[in-house]
């Protein structure tokens, strides 16, 4: 006997994309746990978020309405999907997601409000010139939520930082006409 692999969610996941695809195509019966964990065992390499899944079934029926879906179809359209959302996602909310999927993974060293910055004694009173750069103190912080005007925050502690996070500091300021050219 083969023993499947799927955690609960990815059955459940599998389970939802196998009733949607019930939906549109008549030939899948009653769900079967069967059906689920090996169509949850395909799919689970490829990390695919749920609504771009149950969106990959829409246009595959969309597009092909007489071919029965299979799991490489979703694998496939999902991966699409996803790859035009990133297409047109700006650097700066790519980059601030990348970042914070790393932390959330713990890919990231040192200070991961900082990049990963191995920056010792961030923590502190705030540090003026460090805020004025970009004018990072006029904009809301994208990473720990800081106000205008309001210091960032370690998002651990709750301490304040001394200079403001990454993400904050790579926000485009209005050039300062003192270094136009």
């Amino acid at each position: 006997m083969t023993i499947i692999e799927a955690t609960p969610q990815q059955l459940a996941d599998a389970g939802a994309i196998l009733g949607r695809s019930a939906l549109f195509d008549n030939r899948f019966g009653e769900g079967d746990i069967g059906r689920a964990s090996v169509w949850a065992e395909a799919l689970a390499p490829y990390k695919l978020e749920l609504p771009d899944a149950l969106n990959a079934v829409t246009m595959h029926y969309r597009n092909e309405p007489s071919r029965m879906i299979m799991p490489a179809d979703v694998i496939r359209i999902a991966r699409e999907i996803r790859v035009d959302r990133a297409q047109r996602e700006p650097a700066e909310d790519r980059e601030l997601r990348q970042l914070q999927h790393d932390v959330k993974n713990g890919l990231v060293r040192g200070d991961a409000q900082l990049g990963g910055l191995p920056i010792g004694g961030a923590d502190g009173k705030p540090v003026p010139d460090a805020y004025a750069v970009n004018k990072a103190i006029e904009h809301v912080c994208p990473l720990c939520g800081a106000d205008e005007y309001q210091a960032c925050t370690n998002k651990i502690s709750g301490v304040e930082r001394k200079m403001p996070c990454l993400p904050r500091l790579k926000i485009e300021a209005e050039p300062n006409p003192k270094y136009a050219k």
